[in-house]
């Protein structure tokens, strides 16, 4: 089982990496074809607390982007009511492409079966950039 989840662990982080080149790419030839965009600090607001998988990733890539890009990155953490505070900021902040957000599938897709009333429309609120990584879950017992 040990060789099964390295296995997994190294594939996802290949994934992970393959995608991060990917979209590190797109911002670069974005960077050098319309010097107009980024000239000011990009915020990326993370939907969960400090040190989840989701926090991670956001500095990685703001780390990145800082680098590409020439801009600060400041990586705001805004946890709770399963993602909703983080997603309404996001909603509700000016549609410049300065304020992005990093969650998880539960903000869009789970969100609206779980509460009553969202205070954002998922779909209609956002406009999606792209898949980041996928983590999987395991359920594992003392081996007493």
């Amino acid at each position: 089982m040990t060789s099964d989840l390295s296995r997994n662990r190294s594939g996802l982080i290949q994934r992970a990496l393959i995608g991060l080149s990917i979209l590190l790419g797109s911002f670069a030839v974005h960077a050098q074809t319309n010097s107009s965009w980024p000239r000011e600090t990009i915020r990326i607001v993370v939907s969960f607390t400090p040190g989840g998988a989701p926090d991670t990733l956001a500095r990685v890539l703001a780390e990145d982007w800082q680098k590409t890009l020439g801009v600060p990155i400041l990586v705001e953490n805004r946890p709770g009511h399963g993602g909703n505070i983080g997603a309404d900021l996001v909603a509700k902040s000016n549609p410049d492409g300065y304020t992005l957000l990093i969650g998880t599938v539960g903000i869009h897709a789970i969100n609206g079966a779980l509460y009553e009333k969202l205070p954002y429309d998922p779909i209609a609120d956002f406009t999606p950039i792209s898949f980041l990584a996928s983590t999987p879950n395991v359920l594992i017992v003392n081996k007493q």
